[in-house]
């Protein structure tokens, strides 16, 4: 399937929807292996890959803010929240297996043939209470009106100056 859309509803009151790029099915019917496509460049998603260290499960907005390793990479952290979304599904239609991403640009290196890279990221329980525990506190934060910091100037700051 592509393009499919998931509606969940996290931490008891929080609806969330995503659009995910593919879903292989399993034989099984309800397993399915998600896949994203990127279009960068495969060589730098390194750090867009790295997970969080578990410590960052009961950080706070401020330190994962001034800390970007408490935050994982941002590729980690969709995977994550794709996993998320399909746990979280009310209609409870499918399973994810596992997340992965393929690059659509070739990974070229001297003296060998052009290849196309997928990554898979593992996701345990402790990555789940992480991007859980980010959600959360983001969701707080927008609730009381704290966006920043921003730039000052555009729409989103002038909100808040509201």
């Amino acid at each position: 399937m592509v393009e499919h859309l998931v509606r969940a509803n996290l931490l008891g009151n929080l609806r969330l929807v995503g659009k995910l790029d593919r879903l292989d099915v399993q034989p099984n019917g309800r397993r399915v292996d998600v896949l994203d496509y990127k279009t960068g460049r495969p060589d730098a998603a390194n750090d867009k890959l790295r997970p969080a260290p578990a410590a960052a499960a009961e950080a706070s907005l401020a330190e994962w803010l001034a800390d970007p390793r408490l935050r994982g990479g941002d590729y980690w952290r969709q995977a994550v929240f794709y996993h998320l979304l399909l746990a979280h599904d009310p209609d409870r239609r499918y399973e994810a297996a596992s997340v992965s991403f393929e690059f659509l640009r070739p990974l070229r290196e001297p003296g060998k043939l052009p290849r196309f890279l997928r990554r898979k990221v593992v996701i345990g329980p402790v990555d789940e209470a992480i991007v859980l525990n980010q959600i959360e506190e983001v969701d707080a934060a927008i609730r009381r009106h704290e966006f920043g910091p921003g730039c000052g100037e555009c729409r989103w700051c002038r909100l808040q100056a509201q």
